[in-house]
């Protein structure tokens, strides 16, 4: 292959990667101060969400306050439960967030959680529960919808 033909191959895939980067920021939506893409209709598991949101150029949501959490909440199904980037699967009831690999600073529990039903709830969702949003423990395994936010 000569240069020239690499050079043509190198400016292809770069654009390419700009035009699916650009399809990826089509698809989220600016909700206060952030970017989110909500799937409502493809179920995954928490680690599956993990990287369907990193291919998508994000990251689960890191929800940092209950002003966040409100302004999100307005645009969920209350029918569905979604993934968020919080779990406590490398060390019990240390509740950490994907996104920064520090201990989460925010939580909005629904009565009695988490409570690590079965020795297996370890990735925490937004279930819909007494007309609003609240975060619960579930088993990583379970397939659910999930947010995902881009910095």
């Amino acid at each position: 292959m000569n240069e020239s033909n690499i050079i043509t191959l190198f400016v292809v895939q770069i654009v390419s990667i700009c035009s699916a980067i650009r399809t990826n920021e089509g698809a989220y939506t600016k909700i206060g101060s952030k970017y989110y893409y909500i799937e409502m209709e493809k179920k995954l598991m928490w680690s599956t969400a993990l990287e369907k949101c990193q291919i998508l150029g994000g990251h689960l949501a890191h929800l940092e306050s209950e002003k966040e959490l409100a302004a999100i909440s307005e645009h969920l199904d209350q029918g569905k439960w979604y993934w968020v980037d919080i779990t406590d699967v490398k060390s019990e009831g240390e509740y950490v967030s994907s996104t920064t690999n520090r201990q989460a600073s925010f939580f909005r529990w629904m009565d009695g959680d988490p409570n690590n039903k079965n020795n297996n709830e370890h990735c925490v969702h937004l279930i819909y529960y007494k007309s609003k949003f609240f975060m619960n423990d579930l088993a990583c395994d379970s397939t659910i919808s999930y947010i995902c936010e881009m910095d």
